[in-house]
């Protein structure tokens, strides 16, 4: 399907911010399955990990967690966001409310002070802001998490060389709102859009799960982080594909051995050795992974 975008918005990002009133709409073929976001949240990927367990943060902390991470300004690691915001995703009274800050402050994931929105603002004004931590780690072996209390913006994350999945926004705030997904449910979710390379694959890496004559092949590590069985994760596939998360897109592929390694990769060309798989496409994906300027 085509859709129309705008041309100054293609110019935009290709040159900067220009006049463009006078041009007229480009059309691009784009999968009409497809809802694009311009912005996304950076996910450490120590929130989908086996080690993140409910050991670590509760489910109301976890959630609150990426809700601060959802509001969070990427360039100074701060928000002010608090309770009557989060009751919209995870409603909580105001003591469970400051319970679950208070717990997230003493493991290392948060700082919280009192400030005002406004230099110079009187007390009445001054508000609760939250600065957001890089994650904490976790020792297994000791059982303790070790604080970092680095600041979560676009500096440190770049110098602490962070690994982090790149959720759009606009699907953070839809799966945190969701009653019908669990953790369990946010996690599998967050895991396939680590793996997520539109521009390569077209959704995700068909190495990591692709589905071959109907049947699932998948990565060990994702059930290993997940801690689920092969059973639970296809269950689990079908009921986000129903709540409209993801869809399976057919496409060729052949096998590639490099090194020891075998791999899959994508073709668009008739091959002798090609074969067609499903793989797993979530329905939001970034604009700039998708549209090819």
């Amino acid at each position: 399907m085509k859709k129309n975008l705008e041309e100054n918005r293609i110019l935009a990002a290709l040159f900067g911010d220009v006049n463009t009133s006078s041009m007229q709409e480009q059309e691009l073929e784009i999968d009409d399955r497809l809802k694009l976001s311009k912005y996304h949240v950076n996910l450490e990927r120590r929130y989908t990990s086996k080690a993140y367990s409910s050991k670590i943060l509760s489910a109301a902390e976890w959630n609150k967690q990426l809700h601060f991470l959802y509001f969070n300004n990427f360039n100074y690691g701060t928000s002010f966001v608090g309770n009557n915001n989060f009751k919209k995703y995870y409603p909580l009274s105001n003591n469970q409310y400051n319970e679950v800050c208070g717990s997230l402050e003493q493991k290392g994931f948060i700082c919280r002070e009192k400030m005002s929105e406004k230099p110079g603002g009187s007390a009445k004004e001054k508000r609760t802001e939250t600065t957001t931590y890089l994650a904490p780690v976790y020792d297994p072996d000791t059982d303790t998490i070790i604080k970092q209390e680095i600041i979560n913006n676009s500096f440190y994350t770049n110098v602490n060389k962070v690994h982090y999945s790149e959720i759009p926004k606009e699907v953070l705030d839809i799966i945190l709102k969701d009653r019908k997904l669990n953790i369990v449910h946010k996690r599998l979710i967050f895991k396939l859009y680590r793996f997520n390379k539109y521009k390569l694959f077209g959704g995700v890496d068909p190495n990591f799960i692709h589905r071959e004559e109907g049947k699932l092949n998948m990565s060990d590590r994702l059930m290993d982080d997940l801690r689920l069985s092969r059973k639970e994760v296809e269950n689990m596939l079908e009921h986000i594909e129903r709540l409209g998360y993801i869809y399976w897109n057919r496409l060729n592929v052949y096998q590639e051995d490099i090194d020891q390694e075998t791999r899959l990769r994508v073709t668009n060309q008739g091959l002798e050795n090609s074969k067609e798989v499903e793989i797993i496409t979530p329905i939001y994906q970034l604009e700039r992974e998708v549209i090819q300027w």
